[in-house]
């Protein structure tokens, strides 16, 4: 099942930050197990080079996997997400290298993606996850 976020009409602007996603995910489910396979940001300091962070990401030559609070760091040190395709799981991260994103969707607890920072796209077969997500504001079952 797919759920869409969109921003907030009277603005057109995107207010549903991946924290509050991560927020509404972990608050009743423990998926503790997250990996980025696209990314395309800018950071808040020189902590890290989000620069060589997002071509190894996106060329496939790295995958960054994290826990739960790990991801949540790493998010506060990021200003503004383009894009972002995320994974989690209940269980160890699955490997995603040269996979379709429909292998992806398929074999994965949750995909969440951010398309051109307009709008998330947010796949899971868990209805009581579709359920946490859709008390989120702009969101809606496709």
């Amino acid at each position: 099942m797919e759920v869409l976020i969109y921003g907030a009409r009277e603005i057109d602007i995107l207010d549903v930050s991946i924290s509050d996603i991560l927020n509404a995910i972990n608050k009743d489910f423990s998926l503790n197990y997250w990996s980025i396979l696209w990314i395309d940001a800018i950071s808040k300091s020189n902590k890290f080079n989000i620069l060589e962070i997002e071509e190894n990401v996106n060329k496939k030559k790295n995958i960054l996997n994290f826990n739960y609070k790990d991801l949540m760091n790493f998010n506060e040190d990021i200003s503004i997400y383009n894009e972002l395709f995320l994974i989690g799981n209940y269980e160890k991260n699955y490997n995603p290298i040269h996979k379709t994103d429909a292998e992806i969707f398929e074999n994965n607890d949750i995909a969440i993606e951010l398309i051109d920072n307009s709008f998330w796209v947010i796949k899971t077969k868990n209805i009581d996850l579709i359920n946490s997500l859709m008390k989120l504001p702009g969101a809606k079952i496709e």
